[in-house]
């Protein structure tokens, strides 16, 4: 398992498993920050609220000014997902079981399993709802 602690600095531009995208799909690709503010625009035009979430990493601020520039004149909330989510404790809770703390077997903390209530599992339904 040294690859985890001493990764091999690596870019093939022959990758053997390229991915063929079908042209379908390619002409729904949206890319850059106001492509993706206004694509959410146009599909979701007469809604109420949009909630809103992000891999760590992206450039969620100025993703989110871009789209309230965007919606400027209408109605419509932004909700951050973050802020229906459970108490860091009760996350802690519910997945525990699904993520074993033992170093003898696991050094690292690699191994767990799947946490099946999904994202929904993750939220204050009151929270949500409200």
């Amino acid at each position: 398992m040294s690859f985890m602690f001493h990764p091999y600095p690596y870019a093939d531009p022959n990758a053997v498993n390229k991915i063929n995208l079908p042209d379908s799909v390619k002409e729904t690709l949206i890319k850059g920050i106001h492509n993706a503010a206004k694509k959410i625009v146009s599909l979701f035009n007469n809604a109420l609220a949009i909630g809103i979430d992000a891999y760590p990493g992206t450039e969620y601020e100025m993703f989110i000014n871009v789209l309230k520039q965007q919606l400027s004149g209408s109605d419509v909330t932004l909700i951050d997902a973050a802020t229906v989510l459970r108490t860091p404790e009760e996350i802690g809770a519910l997945v525990r079981d699904y993520l074993p703390e033992n170093r003898e077997v696991d050094p690292v903390l690699l191994y767990g399993r799947r946490y099946r209530d999904g994202y929904w599992g993750l939220q204050n339904a009151d929270k949500v709802h409200a």
